[in-house]
């Protein structure tokens, strides 16, 4: 028997008594009448089922371990492996080169009849309907992001006091669909709940969010900046503010317009004069208002009917810079600045060109170099660091040449320490991290195996608490979502690839897309998983395998467009 056939043996004695374990390998192999050449390739064999996932077990650093319980993976390769067993007994019933002992019972045959039917590496499914809402950022969390949210906050806390002179730039750090946004509508949840505590000892946080890609090529970027601003506070605000804000030019068009029927009024003078008056206070109001807004860049109209607008011209940076002051010194007042700040949170920074992306920081820097704005403002930014540095490299490769790269990476990484106070990068996800994320969007529970049932038992009973657990037992879902989450995870496991929760997102619904698409040609229509590899292949950049002349080959480019 070769090691490969003895792993598969032993596999399925472990799976066979699942509700057994947590029990010494040797032991068990013992029990179980399995011989094994020595202590040497004991080690290896549990060595291996543990690596590949199949099972929980404890490895002793003297040799040999203890099986602990059997996981969900190793259970489909078990079930696999019966099933291949099962195809080849029913072949050789067929060819009349075994008999069936009529006295075998069939309920172990037939034990499963409505789960998917395994042949090798490919599983037989039936198409279900299955049109369940996408998840994008309604996902439950995961990865403790709650708890790194909450600290998250806490570090702008100290980050920000108010007798620090710190430029507060802070950064969001990871690739593309890591989850930066995600993160941060979490930080804003923790910021929202403080806010309704108003406990005398937190920081109060105005969030204000601007996509810097909307604008990228819009002449008046930062007139929208200050408009995102402005509009985050409410009407009542914005009309007050407007009225302080104008109150000397409006004092002004007022006396323009009284001041020639006061005149006449005092003088005693007849209706002629006073319609003369009323026609002079006019033109002093049009005259005085075209002298005011000669090359401004508020118009009348916008100014006194829809408050203070930058959209219509190029307001350059310095005039802008002029009216956050003003408007935040509204915002906030002078004896507020140490327990009140407003946060700028620029997301989609990563997806402008390199010039632009490093361009845009460089201006919100300066914007925070103003002391009266530094007190009062905090920039989130949220970006691929990879990117940036990229961007600021070639900001200044005419500087040096190819060959200097590792000065421009010393540059950029300089740069970098620089523009950012402090920022956080978001964690790489592991396999486990990433069959998680698979589970909160599939809506599949991981089923608890009967140790970690004891443990949650006895703890339980030791802090004198009941706990109510979910726990998910083998029964057939009224779609392919199960097999769908364990087909993927499959994959995921076996791949060298890393997967971002957004990519993870993207095959699964592709997966489910054509699980329906082949429903909608016939009810509960037979189909294999070779579908559902063709899509991850293709979903992951590689070539796919499947045969172009595979009944539902143009399903496979239908859920994967591009």
């Amino acid at each position: 028997m070769t090691e490969k056939e003895l792993k598969n043996k032993i596999l399925l004695a472990i799976y066979n008594r699942q509700d057994r374990l947590d029990v010494d390998f040797e032991t068990f192999c013992k029990e179980e009448a399995i011989e094994l050449k020595n202590e040497v390739q004991q080690g290896r064999i549990l060595e291996s089922l543990k690596k590949s996932g199949y099972i929980k077990a404890l490895l002793y650093a003297s040799g040999g371990g203890r099986v602990l319980s059997i996981t969900s993976l190793g259970v489909d390769y078990a079930e696999n492996l019966i099933a291949e067993s099962l195809n080849e007994t029913d072949r050789l019933r067929k060819e009349g080169k075994i008999e069936l002992d009529v006295d075998e019972p069939t309920n172990q045959i037939n034990r499963n009849l409505n789960a998917p039917i395994i042949t090798g590496s490919t599983t037989m499914l039936s198409a279900q309907e299955n049109f369940e809402i996408i998840k994008d950022g309604s996902v439950p969390p995961c990865f403790g992001v709650e708890k790194l949210a909450e600290c998250f906050v806490k570090h702008l806390d100290s980050t920000t006091e108010a007798n620090s002179n710190n430029v507060c730039m802070v950064g969001i750090f990871a690739p593309w669909g890591r989850g930066k946004s995600y993160f941060f509508k979490k930080v804003k949840e923790v910021i929202e709940k403080r806010n309704i505590r108003k406990r005398p000892t937190d920081t109060y946080y105005d969030v204000v969010e601007f996509n810097a890609w909307k604008y990228q090529e819009t002449p008046a970027v930062w007139a929208y900046l200050f408009e995102t601003i402005y509009k985050h506070k409410k009407v009542w605000f914005r009309f007050w503010y407007t009225l302080w804000h104008n109150r000397l030019s409006m004092m002004r068009d007022v006396v323009f317009f009284f001041l020639p029927l006061l005149v006449v009024w005092l003088s005693g003078q007849d209706q002629e004069w006073i319609s003369g008056a009323f026609g002079l206070g006019v033109g002093g109001i049009v005259v005085n208002l075209s002298l005011k807004n000669y090359n401004s860049a508020i118009s009348f109209i916008r100014r006194f009917s829809k408050g203070i607008s930058f959209s219509n011209e190029m307001g350059i940076q310095a005039e802008i810079e002029k009216e956050l002051i003003s408007l935040m010194k509204v915002w906030i007042g002078k004896k507020h600045t140490d327990k009140h700040k407003i946060i700028l949170y620029v997301d989609d920074i990563d997806r402008c060109s390199e010039t632009k992306m490093v361009s845009i920081i460089d201006s919100l820097r300066t914007v925070l170099e103003n002391e009266e704005i530094r007190k009062r403002l905090i920039v989130i930014c949220s970006v691929d660091h990879i990117k940036l540095m990229s961007g600021i490299k070639h900001k200044y490769k005419d500087l040096f040449g190819k060959e200097e790269e590792e000065e421009l990476k010393k540059i950029a990484v300089e740069q970098l320490d620089k523009i950012f106070l402090t920022g956080v990068a978001l964690s790489r996800l592991d396999i486990e991290d990433q069959i998680e994320f698979l589970g909160k969007i599939s809506n599949i529970k991981p089923t608890l195996d009967n140790n970690e049932q004891q443990a949650l038992d006895s703890t339980s009973k030791h802090e004198g608490t009941s706990s109510k657990v979910d726990i998910i037992t083998n029964v057939t879902d009224k779609s392919n979502r199960n097999e769908i989450y364990e087909i993927l995870s499959g994959y995921i496991r076996t791949s060298k690839s890393e997967f971002t929760p957004r990519k993870i997102r993207v095959i699964y619904y592709r997966m489910l897309l054509a699980n329906n698409i082949i429903n909608s040609r016939g009810n509960r229509l037979p189909f294999s998983s070779d579908i559902f590899k063709a899509i991850f292949d293709l979903s992951c950049g590689n070539e796919s395998e499947l045969n172009s002349e595979n009944d539902f080959f143009n399903v496979v480019e239908m859920a994967v467009p591009y």
